[in-house]
């Protein structure tokens, strides 16, 4: 479980099947606080929030090549939902913020 006093956590999900990425990402939202989800694909995105109604969460879909986070979301964990040939490396070096753990 996270330690609330720690830095934001961003956590990647690339290159698995759409099923994989939702299984795996509803387990991980439950145990985050105040998650944000980035989202490559809006339909992802509807299907998070109809798996997650317990979990307050904020889904944005991004449309440029890599998600951007704005300085107002320093304070939240992240979990990118990236399509399926996204680079982790290129991601995670977009959106490093302030001490953010990616």
């Amino acid at each position: 479980q996270k330690c609330w006093d720690s830095p934001p956590i961003t956590c990647i999900f690339c290159g698995m099947y759409t099923e994989g990425k939702l299984a795996v990402a509803s387990s991980l939202l439950e145990e985050l606080h105040t998650p944000m989800v980035l989202v490559a694909d809006a339909h992802i995105g509807r299907l998070v929030r109809e798996r997650q109604r317990r979990v307050a969460l904020t889904v944005r879909e991004y449309t440029a090549a890599t998600p951007k986070l704005l300085p107002s979301d320093c304070e939240h964990d992240a979990v990118v939902l990236s399509h399926a040939l996204a680079r982790p490396s290129r991601i995670a070096a977009a959106m490093q913020l302030g001490t953010r753990l990616t």
